[in-house]
This record gives C-alpha cells, sequence and structure tokens, in this order.
C-alpha cells in the first residue's frame, strides 16, 4: 500500500496506533497510512477507495481485501464542538502533521522498506517510560477533543502504562466537560475498556483522573459508591475460566453490574439515553431482572435457575452472580449443569405449534405459555421424549384432560 504511493513519487509512512503496537512487540489491529498525496490523487492510484473522511483528506483504501486508513498530510484549523475542527489545511510537511496527533506514543512514523522510525515528538522515550503525554499543550490537546482524556485512561490502563503528570493534570482539570462528548462515542471507549482481560482497570483508571461520574452519570455519586460498582466486575472476572466467550455477553455482565443500583426499566432508560444497542439492552435487561433470584434461589421454582442452566449462555448469568456476590445461586448453577453432563438434556423443544395443534387447540398467545410449561418438565426431568411431552399435553390439555 505505501510501496504503491511511493512508486507514484509520494511520501508514505505507517502512522499513529499500528507503529505503537509493532514497537511494543503486539500485533496491530489494523494499518495507518499517511502521505503528502491528495484524496483525489489516492483515489487515482487505487481500484478500490472509499471517501470515510473527505472533509478531514482520510480515504479507506482496500487493497487485496485488508482496508486501510490513508490521511493527507494536514494542519486543523480551530476547534469549537470538542471533537473536530472546523477546517483542515492540507501540508506537505510530516513534521507539521504529527503536531496535530493525541499523544506522542500515537504520533510515531515508519518507513515501510527500511523500518526506520521518524520520532518527532519523544514518542520512543515515552514509549521506552511507559508514559502516556499528550502532544504539545494537553490542555489544547483535550479542548480540541474532549473524548482523548478517555483515550487516555484506556491506553494508559491496556498498557499499564502511566499517564504524565502534566497530562493527567489537565484531565483532572476539564474532566467535567467529558459530559458534552455523545454518549455513542463514551460507550465505545467505555466497552474498548471492558473487553480488556482485567475490565476493571480501566474504569480505576477513569476514577482516579476524575472521569468516572462524567463519563459514567447513572454511576453512584460517591466515590466509594462506584468504587463498589468496579470491585463487582472485577470480581465477575477474576476468574481465569474461559466462560464467556461471546464478547457482547461479556460487555452485558460488565454494563449489569454498572447499573447495579438501578431497576430494569431506569437502566433502560439510560441505555436509550446513550445510545446502546438493541440487543445490548436486551441482554442487560434480561440479567437485571434475574437479581431476585440470585439473591434468594432458594425461594425460587428450581426451574427458574434450571432454564438459566440450560441455556449456552447460562455462564454469563453465573459471571453476573459472582460479580454480586451471589454464591448460592452459582453453586445451585453449577449444580444443574454437573446434573446435565452426566445426564445430558434431549433437543429442546421437544414439541411445538402444531403439535398443540393436533390436540385441537388453537393457535395463539396461550400456546407459548403452555409450550414454556412442556419446557419447564423437560428442565426438571419429568419429560425427556417427544412421545412423553405429547403424554403430558393430552392429560393436561387434550379433549378429555380435567384442565
Amino acid at each position: 500500500m505505501a510501496r504503491i504511493l511511493r512508486r507514484a513519487g509520494h511520501e508514505a509512512y505507517f502512522a499513529g496506533g499500528c507503529v505503537r503496537d509493532m514497537l511494543l512487540g503486539l500485533t496491530p489491529k489494523d494499518f495507518d497510512v499517511v502521505t503528502d498525496a491528495r484524496p483525489e490523487r489516492i483515489s487515482e492510484l487505487f481500484d478500490r477507495t472509499f471517501q470515510v473522511g473527505a472533509a478531514f483528506g482520510v480515504v479507506q483504501v482496500v487493497l487485496r481485501g485488508v482496508p486501510y486508513e490513508v490521511a493527507t498530510y494536514r494542519r486543523d484549523g480551530p476547534y469549537r464542538d470538542g471533537r473536530r475542527p472546523e477546517s483542515i489545511e492540507y501540508s506537505n510537511q510530516k513534521e507539521e502533521d504529527v503536531q496535530r496527533r493525541d499523544f506522542t506514543i500515537n504520533a510515531l512514523l515508519m518507513d515501510p522498506d527500511t523500518g526506520q522510525i521518524l520520532d518527532f515528538v519523544e514518542g520512543r522515550a515515552d514509549l521506552r517510560a511507559g508514559l502516556i503525554r499528550a502532544v504539545g499543550d494537553p490542555r489544547r490537546r483535550f479542548a480540541e477533543d474532549r473524548l482523548r482524556m478517555l483515550r487516555a485512561a484506556r491506553f494508559a490502563s491496556r498498557l499499564d502504562f502511566e499517564i504524565e503528570a502534566e497530562t493527567a493534570a489537565a484531565i483532572r482539570e476539564l474532566a467535567a466537560e467529558l459530559t458534552d462528548v455523545s454518549g455513542e462515542r463514551i460507550v465505545a471507549e467505555v466497552d474498548a475498556m471492558l473487553s480488556a482481560d482485567r475490565p476493571v482497570a480501566g474504569l480505576e483508571m477513569m476514577e482516579a483522573l476524575g472521569l468516572g461520574r462524567s463519563a459514567l452519570p447513572f454511576l453512584p455519586r460517591t466515590a466509594e459508591g462506584r468504587t463498589e460498582i468496579y470491585r463487582a466486575i472485577d470480581a465477575a472476572f477474576l476468574s481465569s475460566e474461559p466462560e464467556v466467550e461471546d464478547p457482547e455477553d461479556r460487555l452485558a455482565v460488565c454494563w449489569a453490574l454498572a447499573f447495579d443500583t438501578h431497576g430494569p426499566d431506569e437502566a433502560e432508560a439510560w441505555m436509550r439515553r446513550l445510545k446502546l444497542s438493541r440487543d445490548r439492552i436486551r441482554r442487560v435487561r434480561q440479567l437485571l431482572s434475574a437479581r431476585e433470584l440470585l439473591q434468594a434461589p432458594d425461594d425460587h421454582a428450581p426451574v427458574e435457575l434450571a432454564r438459566w442452566a440450560a441455556d449456552p449462555r447460562g455462564s454469563v448469568l453465573r459471571r453476573y452472580a459472582r460479580g454480586r456476590g451471589a454464591a448460592r445461586a452459582e453453586a445451585r448453577l453449577d449444580a444443574w449443569q454437573a446434573r446435565w453432563q452426566a445426564q445430558p438434556l434431549p433437543a429442546r423443544p421437544v414439541v411445538g405449534g402444531n403439535d398443540l395443534q393436533a390436540l385441537g387447540l388453537s393457535p395463539g398467545p396461550e400456546f407459548k405459555r403452555i409450550l414454556q410449561e412442556v419446557d419447564d418438565q423437560v428442565l426438571q426431568g419429568r419429560l425427556a421424549t417427544r412421545e412423553e411431552a405429547m403424554a403430558w399435553l393430552r392429560a393436561h390439555y387434550g379433549p378429555n384432560s380435567r384442565g
């Protein structure tokens, strides 16, 4: 990619996170390229291009199935919305382009041919020292895009770096202004923190920088209350067991614990305000609605925990129970799963709507309730085959039933 630009007479370098990660021995998630070529020239040189950020000189190039973001060197005009510049001016100077970046460790360039590192901001020294430092004046960098304050917390927690003193001081000073950032952008950064091996690390870094309440205003007002939430999330994932494999399930556990002081309806209102996806809202609501079951598992019908344990996502409730300190409920979930490992459940559902109609029942809202009753019988080991289920249905809902 970069070599094609170079063969056409342009400068081109790998830039940003991919360079940082390669120097740290990590595998980059993607590769960004900076160049002196203008966007229209980039589009001429490659067959598949998309104007993903045309107003800011960014073109996505797909080469052999791999997407690259290619950005033209530029100078940014004034920032007035705390997110993006009102105008840009293209530049021919790479030294000038790196000055607009957020942190020194993200402002390194790499020659794709030789591997030589170009460092105009002392980013390599900060990498060696394990420091997150803003490029230039930190207050100016954060005024340009307030989300950079959360990004500092995320990078520091992910890389186990410290935040340089002046940069940290600027974040604490400006933390309250994070409330001006859209919910979607904040959620994306928080999700990235929660997806780490120890999700609590990013949350604790946010709290240390004064960002906890600003980023997530639904959290308890007191530092002690927020710390209790963070501890619950930490407890849920202290185990190294690979129980929650679906990234969305993992995030659902974290968000449900974060909403632990709210009822399902209040939590949903917050989630809609933050513009979480419908699927995320559904998963979180499921967990929040199970709190009463976790608090007093012996007071509920055994089938309620059995239903969770039989679900492929049953490990999600176990993690949630662990975070809430519901050891009794977690033990009962384990007992149900152990039972089914010894005697596997039959394929479910064992009967369907057509079977109910064959008994003379008319389709309607009752079908769901009746089929749930049958499934509850299966979960409790009372029915195992379609034939047994049909006999049970005839006895309870057939023409000669007493029901």
